[in-house]
Formats: structure tokens, sequence, C-alpha cells
């Protein structure tokens, strides 16, 4: 039995990570798109930099998408979750096997989400309006935008960490 993810006291949400792949954030989000899929964004803390961001039909496709990235980029120190993963069982398992801790932000701590939300709302305006025929050919924009962000990449603001 594994435990729930641990609360962060506030001083670790400020805290910046002193490489990349330290301490990755990971977000789902539910754009306003026909069939209402599941996006999963994975940003590197350090980097800021939007490490993946994918359709995922199912919560349990997670486990395996993170697995692909951790072969690609190497696996995390921390990965820090918001409420929205907190009961993902295959979340808690792929960490536990993997030595990866498992970090829930405290509800309603803006610092929590100061590195994610901005490339939230950014990835939530480039997909405003559009419609894709498949899960596929969301997934082929979602990756040009990623690339395209970390081709450009403008720092976000550190003030709130």
């Amino acid at each position: 039995m594994h435990s729930s993810p641990q609360q962060t006291p506030s001083l670790a949400a400020n805290h910046r990570p002193a490489g990349p792949n330290e301490v990755w954030c990971a977000e789902m989000m539910r754009p306003d798109l026909a069939g209402r899929p599941l996006i999963l964004l994975i940003v590197d803390v350090h980097t800021r930099h939007p490490l993946l961001a994918v359709p995922a039909t199912s919560v349990e496709d997670i486990a395996t998408t993170l697995d692909r990235l951790s072969r690609h980029s190497g696996r995390p120190k921390e990965l820090r979750i918001d409420h929205a993963l907190e009961f993902n069982p295959a979340l808690r398992d792929w960490a536990h096997e993997r030595g990866v801790r498992i970090v829930q932000g405290p509800p309603g701590a803006p610092q929590w989400k100061a590195v994610s939300e901005p490339i939230i709302r950014k990835l939530a305006d480039h997909l405003s309006g559009k419609r894709f025929a498949t899960l596929a050919d969301l997934g082929h924009d979602l990756e040009n935008w990623r690339q395209h962000r970390v081709a450009e990449f403008d720092p976000v603001p550190t003030s709130n960490q």
C-alpha cells in the first residue's frame, strides 16, 4: 500500500531546483475541445521548459508516458502534482517503483503553480478555437507547440518563486 502524496510546506514551493531534471511539475488540463481529452503537461521546474504535452486517453496513460519521457530526458528526483493527479494509483506506483518523490501542492497556493500556470495559459490560448479530427492530430499539434515554445523560450517571471 502506498501513502498519499506528501503535502508540501510553503518553503518547498519556493525552492528552485539546482539543475534540470531535478524536479518536474505535472499538470492535467481539459481544454474545451471536442471529446474533452485530457492533456498531460510536464514542465521542468529549473528550466521552465515544457518537456511534454500529450493527450492522455486515460489517467493510466500517465505512467507509460512518464517512462518514455524518463528514457529520453532522465528521471526527476521529485514530481510536483496538484489535486487532479492526487489519487492516481498508476502515478503513485510509477513514482514508488522508480524512487521518485511525489509532492502535492497545497490547495489554493498560487506560488505552487507559478511555473506551470503561465505555460498552461499559453497552451490553452494556442488550442482555442481549434478542431482536431483525431487524438493523433491533437498530439502532433501539441508537440509542434511544445517545440516552438522551447525554441523561442521566454523565461517565466520568478516573482512568485
